[in-house]
């Protein structure tokens, strides 16, 4: 009788163990910056843009989401995303401002999701930087 309780004990430990255990792949926190020609963007203090990371092909396989967004302002020239896996990603911005320029129209037709050039590697928890100047990153 005792050997058989010790049994259902290990495989209900085993089951709960498999159960409670995180699955997906490994996700990060991304901090990041958005620069024009090597300067935080300039944005109206009203306005924010709003950054979107897409998996490309096969990155973050198995994760929750297909997108993941963060929030750029002039006030703080960061921005942040929480809980994306590691991989690469196509990353379009959308600027959305009480009263559009020139500049903000641009970036509003030149990156979108289907348009975007940007295309960044997400591991770990490393520095983001996105300049308007270098899309490609060189």
């Amino acid at each position: 009788m005792r050997s058989a309780f010790a049994v259902f004990l290990a495989l209900f430990v085993c089951v709960l163990t498999t159960a409670c255990s995180p699955s997906g792949p490994k996700t990060v926190k991304v901090i990041g910056k958005l620069n024009s020609n090597d300067q935080p963007l300039k944005i109206d203090p009203k306005g924010s843009v709003t950054i979107v990371f897409t998996p490309v092909a096969g990155a973050g396989a198995g994760a929750q989401f297909s997108t993941y967004p963060g929030r750029y302002s002039s006030e703080s020239p960061t921005f942040e995303i929480v809980n994306i896996p590691e991989g690469k990603y196509k990353v379009s911005l959308n600027c959305m401002v009480p009263q559009p320029t020139k500049e903000t129209e641009d970036i509003n037709q030149r990156y979108t999701a289907e348009k975007t050039p940007i295309i960044r590697e997400v591991k770990g928890n490393e520095l983001i930087v996105i300049d308007l100047a270098k899309p490609e990153g060189k």
